[in-house]
């Protein structure tokens, strides 16, 4: 897929499904060039299922030619031009899968906050009539832990519903002025209701 790497620490990354049919270039083995496709790349390194998920990229130095071969189904080219920067890639825990109508509640329970996997399409997996129908949604920018996590992620700007993919969720205090209903990305939410935490989206 599109992902390349040219200046980052160590991050986590999540792949879409079959990214080994992509044409997206790959260049060398073990150790890639920064104009690899990191999601192929990572196929190719077996760090990866064509099924997608998370895996976690790391930064490497300076390296002078890089080698081709096929592995995975996947086939890297050869490089003779040198970077100062390279990438190689390791398996990452995967985050636990939620549904559209998945609520914050687990996440607030746990007194931790989390990194969840959500579906594609959750922008209109639920109601966005105020208190009815389910997935429902409460606040802006800060959330009840009763919302639908992965629509609320879908509110707040930090994930593509027609995508879905990974969010990561702090859990904070409530502000004094309860946070009010809106509408945004496609998703309504209702005014928040008063509670001793709530939900905060960090990507």
């Amino acid at each position: 897929m599109p992902h390349s790497l040219y200046c980052s620490p160590q991050v986590r990354v999540h792949c879409p499904a079959e990214c080994q049919t992509s044409d997206a270039k790959v260049f060398g083995e073990m150790k890639y060039s920064p104009k690899s496709s990191i999601c192929k790349a990572a196929i190719h390194a077996g760090k990866l299922s064509p099924s997608g998920g998370a895996v976690n990229v790391v930064l490497g130095g300076r390296f002078d030619r890089f080698i081709g071969s096929v592995s995975n189904g996947v086939e890297s080219k050869a490089s003779r031009k040198a970077h100062i920067r390279t990438f190689s890639l390791s398996q990452a825990e995967q985050s636990p899968e939620y549904k559209c109508d998945d609520t914050g509640m687990t996440i607030i329970n746990s007194g931790k906050p989390a990194l969840v996997t959500c579906p594609k399409d959750c922008a209109s997996a639920g109601s966005n009539v105020p208190f009815f129908g389910s997935a429902k949604v409460y606040g802006t920018g800060t959330y009840n832990p009763e919302s639908a996590v992965c629509r609320a992620a879908i509110h707040a700007g930090v994930l593509d519903s027609e995508r879905g993919g990974e969010t990561s969720i702090a859990i904070v205090e409530q502000p004094d002025d309860l946070p009010k209903g809106s509408t945004a990305h496609g998703v309504s939410s209702s005014d928040a209701s008063s509670a001793r935490t709530s939900l905060k989206y960090i990507t």
